[in-house]
């Protein structure tokens, strides 16, 4: 039997490389109201619950903007509990002159869709219950770009809510990204991570995950024959982060990489090695 990811996996943090770390950080504090777990000249850490590191901003006052075709961040999906949570977030986003990108029902979830200031694309969902999604004949998770309810969102918010920025419950669901070779890209989230493939866009799009989730790392080549690499003083993705259970399946997955030989780096209880595109993944457990 092939090697499958931990099925209680879940996502962690993403650290971004930014231009001007004063207006992104203006941005997620006053648009999403997240805390500042730590603060230093160079980088600001993001909290949701006051604990646990959710984003992080690393100044580069050098950097170039990462161009559209450029491989990298798709988006950062923030994932939050139920719909009201989402109407509450839109609401306050909207009241506050927030321009959304769009907003498509994908059957599995409800999403919204914005940018930040450096033009890293963020998606606000949240997920409906396993017992509602859909599957294809083939095995593959249905998936669609339908119209969005929005009325009968905001019928769900509580008018007397006060914003106190995002849920505390608030996490990244899932990472899109932008990739050259799609193949590549399959190859590695698959094989050497043991990531299930859940929706398959045949030269365009594969939707990847652990324990049957719709997708905890998605990546596309929907910028054509005119994508490349990222330049490394380009804005952008620079880390991702993986959590599994224990220190056990971090070590079942060590063992793993060491049979594939994989370039990777282990501590106690970190692992951390480059995907496809060059971006850091850091995995650590829960223990």
């Amino acid at each position: 039997m092939s090697f499958q990811l931990d099925p209680q996996l879940r996502m962690g943090h993403l650290t971004l490389r930014v231009q001007s770390l004063l207006a992104m950080k203006d941005f997620y504090v006053r648009a999403f109201g997240f805390d500042v777990l730590t603060e230093a000249e160079t980088e600001v850490i993001f909290t949701a619950n006051g604990r646990d590191k959710l984003l992080v901003l690393q100044a580069d006052p050098d950097a170039t903007i990462r161009e559209r075709h450029m491989a990298g961040l798709y988006h950062v999906a923030f994932l939050v509990s139920s719909r009201e949570d989402l109407a509450y977030v839109i609401h306050h986003l909207l009241n506050s002159g927030i321009q959304l990108d769009g907003a498509a029902d994908h059957l599995f979830s409800e999403a919204f869709y914005l940018h930040d200031p450096e033009g890293n694309g963020i998606e606000i969902y949240r997920d409906r219950s396993r017992e509602e999604w859909e599957y294809q004949e083939n095995g593959d998770l249905a998936v669609a770009n339908a119209p969005i309810q929005f009325q009968a969102i905001m019928d769900t918010l509580d008018q007397n809510r006060p914003w106190n920025g995002f849920p505390s419950d608030t996490v990244i669901g899932h990472i899109h990204l932008q990739t050259v070779n799609l193949e590549e890209a399959r190859t590695f989230f698959l094989e050497v991570l043991g990531m299930d493939s859940m929706i398959q866009l045949p030269n365009s799009a594969e939707f990847v995950s652990a324990g049957g989730y719709h997708h905890h790392i998605a990546v596309n080549v929907w910028q054509g024959s005119h994508r490349k690499v990222a330049l490394p003083s380009s804005t952008g993705i620079v880390e991702y982060s993986m959590i599994v259970s224990t220190l056990s399946e971090l070590e079942r997955l060590a063992n793993h990489f060491r049979e594939l030989e994989v370039p990777f780096m282990q501590n106690k209880n970190t692992v951390s090695l480059k995907d496809m595109n060059g971006t850091n993944i850091i995995i650590t457990s829960e223990d």
